[in-house]
């Protein structure tokens, strides 16, 4: 009897760790499922509101801030690249780019930085994997 008494000590440890681990795996990739269902919308709304505003930058803010306003998305995080102009979709196809005052379409990348909650070092080892982009084509209503 003497010699059994650590033992169920160690067999709880050794249950535990996995399935703490378990536990924090789960937790962190249901954020990241809805953190990225969140971007989706979040991007969809963006699109709604470049649509009705003349491409300029003061749009292009606006297009950033609205993103931004959704819940559980850090402004921070949310990069922006400068959009392509054209006139017909065959142009954006072909790199053939108009200035903003004679666009018909822009087309917009959108990224989002996600970084894990319980380890955020662990987000800059898979940087790549962990960045939601999303490209949106927007025509535009003038």
């Amino acid at each position: 009897m003497k010699r059994q008494r650590g033992s169920q000590s160690l067999e709880f440890a050794m249950i535990a760790l996995p399935f703490v681990l378990l536990l924090l795996v789960v937790f962190e990739l249901t954020r990241f499922l809805w953190i990225n269902m969140v971007f989706d919308s979040a991007v969809n709304q963006a699109m709604r509101v470049a649509r009705v505003m003349p491409p300029a930058y003061a749009a292009d803010q606006s297009v950033k801030e609205k993103i931004a306003s959704y819940p559980l998305l850090e402004e921070e995080k949310v990069e922006l690249s400068a959009p392509r102009y054209a006139g017909f979709v065959s142009d954006l196809a072909h790199y053939r780019m108009t200035s903003a005052t004679q666009a018909k379409l822009g087309q917009y990348t959108v990224n989002y930085h996600f970084s894990f909650l319980l380890i955020p070092k662990l987000s800059e080892v898979w940087k790549e994997s962990m960045t939601l982009q999303r490209v949106m084509v927007v025509a535009y209503d003038h």
